[in-house]
């Protein structure tokens, strides 16, 4: 994700693709190698038109190159350069148009009406979700300066290009060999490039996204740079709660959700494990509003701890979170006038796994709630405009 190359010279070709905008590094060894990948796809362009060139490119390159971040040696490039990351990224991806939503499970083809739509179900770093995340997110040091080159492969989306918590101090844009200085977000366009350097000041974890944010929580455009070292209080004093709003992938890799999925479609789901897959999802999907221990805030969002609200209907809580809740509410014997979008977008089971957690977290004790009784309620409840189908 990060080059090789002394700042003070030109960066040449850009490597790597995202429906986003995915990231690839390259060190002088391997520079020789990219160029002729890059002279490869230029020809290829000219012959093939680009929703084929990009499946073509895809199946190739996966077929040849292994897939996955992986962190090579740390060296050190010419005295006047600040230390570098060296890292290399092989995977050549895009937007993802499935017939199935957004995380639903089993094979999913490909939907050709989503695609002439543009109506993307995955937006991808890397080619998966998830690719550049917790224990897999790259990694650096205090004071190294970075360099990205950043690849959008299509075919339709614009990226706009941005790392949280940081300002690009420089951005070669669609790759060329000029800059523009002191940039927050950067567009890509589907089958353009860029290059972005940047120097980490304060340790910490540094969230890459496309800034077309939807993209970012609801279709996977999501990655991590994690820098380590010694802390900054002239830069910045805050602490960084990560889990408020990207969840399970703050941390390292937490199986608990993937453990649910796999026992739900064994039928062998227990209590235990759902409550444990609710609360890593709650964190990334309820927690900001509801609060990271369920109490809410005064006067604007209502409690789950103890919520005699939530305890007394099951049924009502399923069709609360489908459809939102507007207007006044009384809960443990306080009034809240708040609006709650509805959550529909979310699959059956992860709602039902959210709703046992809170069920059974913070004083509250409940039995499940089942996928089916939440697949159930949706095929009844009428959603209301706006939502999510």
């Amino acid at each position: 994700m990060v080059s090789g190359r002394p700042a003070g010279t030109r960066p040449g070709g850009t490597v790597g693709s995202q429906g986003s905008a995915s990231v690839v590094a390259v060190t002088p060894a391997r520079s020789r190698k990219v160029r002729r990948i890059l002279r490869f796809e230029a020809r290829a362009q000219r012959l093939l038109p680009n929703v084929l060139l990009s499946l073509v490119v895809s199946v190739v390159f996966l077929g040849l190159l292994e897939g996955g971040a992986r962190l090579l040696e740390r060296r050190r490039p010419p005295k006047r350069v600040a230390d570098y990351l060296w890292d290399w990224e092989e995977r050549w991806d895009g937007d993802f148009y499935t017939v199935g939503q957004y995380r639903e499970k089993g094979m999913q083809p490909f939907d050709m009406q989503k695609a002439i739509d543009e109506r993307a179900t995955y937006v991808l770093f890397n080619g998966s979700e998830g690719a550049l995340v917790g224990d897999k997110a790259l990694k650096a040091k205090v004071g190294e300066r970075i360099r990205m080159f950043v690849g959008n492969g299509g075919p339709n989306l614009v990226s706009s290009f941005h790392v949280i918590g940081e300002i690009f101090d420089r951005v070669y844009y669609e790759g060329g060999s000029r800059y523009q200085e002191n940039v927050q977000t950067t567009l890509i366009p589907a089958g353009g490039s860029a290059v972005v350097e940047f120097k980490v000041e304060v340790p910490g974890t540094y969230i890459i996204v496309d800034h077309s944010i939807f993209r970012t929580f609801n279709k996977g455009a999501l990655g991590m740079l994690k820098v380590d070292g010694p802390d900054n209080k002239l830069v910045y004093s805050g602490k960084e709660v990560d889990v408020d709003y990207i969840s399970e992938k703050a941390g390292p890799s937490s199986p608990a959700i993937a453990s649910a999925a796999s026992a739900l479609e064994k039928g062998t789901l227990d209590i235990k494990t759902q409550v444990a897959a609710g609360e890593q999802l709650f964190r990334g999907t309820c927690s900001v509003c509801h609060q990271p221990h369920g109490n809410g805030l005064p006067n604007v969002f209502p409690p789950l701890a103890k919520s005699d609200f939530l305890m007394a209907n099951k049924q009502r809580a399923i069709e609360v979170v489908l459809k939102g809740l507007t207007g006044p509410v009384t809960v443990n014997g306080k009034q809240f006038n708040s609006v709650m979008p509805p959550m529909s977008q979310l699959r059956d089971d992860e709602i039902a796994n959210i709703l046992t957690y809170v069920r059974n977290a913070w004083g509250n004790q409940g039995d499940q709630v089942s996928a089916a009784e939440v697949t159930a309620t949706r095929s009844k409840i009428k959603l209301p405009p706006g939502a999510a189908h």
